[in-house]
């Protein structure tokens, strides 16, 4: 009998979630639409979310080899 009463609280809920999901993925994606257009009239390129991560990567694997010879000290 519990369970009867939660159940609106719950489908309103995923409901407010889904919606919230899709707002989020429909703004994502107007913001790259706009990415690529200024992309396009600045004749500039920003770099890809593989890029960044690959320097990313390399920088906090630099950093972390610096703290770890700093401890050794």
């Amino acid at each position: 009998m519990e369970n009867a009463a939660y159940d609106p609280i719950r489908r309103a809920a995923y409901e407010a979630l889904s919606v919230g999901l899709g707002f989020g993925i429909l703004g994502f994606n107007r913001l790259q639409v706009r990415r690529r257009e200024w992309e396009r009239e600045s004749g500039v390129t920003l770099p890809s979310g593989s890029e960044i991560a690959k320097t990313m990567t390399t920088t906090l694997g630099t950093f972390a080899l610096l703290v770890a010879e700093r401890g050794r000290r």
